[in-house]
């Protein structure tokens, strides 16, 4: 109702949405394709780690506009650009958030890269194994105060005066069955506290060891 009171009918609506979205995802605009340095825009590429198969996105968007891109100039630039993006330390960024090398390093620079993207990906491994164990801790923390709750609760029921004989021993029972369970499982999450301030270090020195 508010989109006819505003004099837009949905179908229309929809209509520029489409538009606006094929629009974003266009690579080059009009004014891009007719004053394109095609050299240029393959160097940005390059430098930008784009594979050479995004020159069919650059072709697409400009055939809109009756232009056709310079392949070889393009190319050149790309070629030119990647010699500024194929560095270890690209190639450790990349690995740090878990992304994939797409083989676009000229043959020269692909070892070193390639290298540093492996130890750019351990520690991203790594990483989630710590951010595991940090979440895991969290949720025994919060089950050793459901724990504690519980044990506050029947004390309190032990020691009030409706509670029968027979209901204080099975109260005294649990209570301390769930105080034997609940030492067990508190010497567990000290475990887990070592070992997550263990893994939390090397991760400090994997990260220090970074190219």
């Amino acid at each position: 109702m508010l989109r006819e009171r505003a004099g837009i009918r949905p179908n229309i609506l929809f209509g520029l949405i489409v538009v606006l979205l094929i629009a974003g995802c266009a690579s080059l605009g009009k004014d891009e394709c007719l004053h394109a340095d095609w050299q240029t825009i393959g160097y940005e590429d390059g430098a930008r780690g784009y594979p050479g198969t995004r020159i069919g996105e650059h072709r697409k968007a400009c055939a809109k506009h009756g232009i056709a891109p310079d392949l070889a100039a393009y190319e050149a630039g790309r070629q030119t650009g990647l010699k500024v993006w194929c560095t270890p330390r690209n190639g450790y960024r990349l690995g740090l958030k878990g992304k994939r090398y797409n083989g676009v390093c000229p043959e020269l620079l692909e070892d070193a890269f390639v290298e540093a993207l492996g130890r750019g990906r351990a520690v991203y491994g790594y990483a989630n194994q710590v951010k595991k164990a940090r979440q895991e801790l969290k949720e025994m923390h919060v089950e050793l105060e459901a724990m504690d709750t519980d044990l506050n609760a029947m004390e309190a029921e032990l020691v009030s005066e409706g509670a029968t004989p027979r209901r204080r021993v099975h109260l005294l029972r649990k209570i301390r069955q769930l105080e034997t369970d609940r030492d067990l499982f508190l010497n567990d999450i000290e475990d887990l506290e070592a070992q997550v301030a263990d893994m939390q270090a090397n991760l400090k020195r994997m990260r220090a060891d970074a190219p």
